[in-house]
């Protein structure tokens, strides 16, 4: 008898686990469904007019003309929903409703901080970072050739840091081309800045920590005062 029951017992218990495992696939696979498509819709979102972005002949070069404070490596661990971003106030609250408000939308990420070339971030530290493209009711929008990012994948990040409200704010320092992907499956273009380190990260990592080291980047965060409405 007792053995019966402990077989019954195990039975019962190796199928909580399959119907547990099972369900845990299941939301893997939704979410991946839903990651895949947002990522579709933000490739043929609307971005308006065709941006006419500077060129720059080295890292050292965008960097300084940038003014980028922060350089990181970091891991997309989340995406939130998509809003109206507007920290400067540029939007009335009346225009937060208007068609006006779409070139404000973007999507909250959190991302997670691995290695920090340049200002304060410390490994494992958060922040969350808006990137500038969004889909909020029937309207969806991305501003002309900013990188899309992708939940669960690694990339270097060049920011600029700037308190606005008492908030810090983070921006890509150069939408088109100051993030470069480190995990999956993309490659680096050639038409891109970090192209000649296409399949070497670690050369492209030695390279900033090397011009970190010989420049004085500031690090300096500058504060607007301005709240969001």
């Amino acid at each position: 008898m007792k053995h019966n029951r402990a077989v019954i017992l195990y039975a019962a218990l190796l199928a909580v686990v399959s119907v547990t495992a099972a369900g845990c696939n299941s939301d893997t696979q939704t979410a991946d469904t839903a990651e895949s498509a947002f990522l579709a819709q933000i490739e043929t979102a609307e971005s308006g007019e065709e941006v006419l972005y500077a060129s720059f002949s080295s890292i050292d070069e965008m960097v300084e003309t940038t003014h980028a404070n922060r350089i990181i490596r970091c891991t997309v661990t989340e995406r939130g929903d998509c809003t109206v971003f507007d920290p400067m106030g540029v939007l009335s609250e009346a225009e937060r409703d208007s068609k006006k408000a779409a070139q404000f939308l973007a999507t909250p990420y959190t991302l997670t901080v691995s290695d920090s070339y340049l200002g304060n971030l410390t490994k494992g530290e958060t922040v969350t970072f808006y990137a500038q493209y969004g889909i909020l009711g029937g309207t969806s929008y991305r501003q002309s050739r900013y990188p899309i990012l992708e939940t669960g994948a690694e990339y270097i990040m060049f920011l600029r840091a700037e308190e606005i409200g008492g908030e810090i704010v983070y921006y890509l320092t150069y939408t088109p081309d100051s993030v470069v992907r480190v995990s999956g499956t993309e490659t680096i273009p050639d038409t891109s800045l970090f192209s000649a380190y296409a399949g070497d990260i670690p050369a492209l990592e030695s390279e900033i920590r090397s011009l970190v080291a010989e420049n004085n980047y500031s690090t300096e965060i500058q504060s607007s005062g301005t709240a969001d409405k």
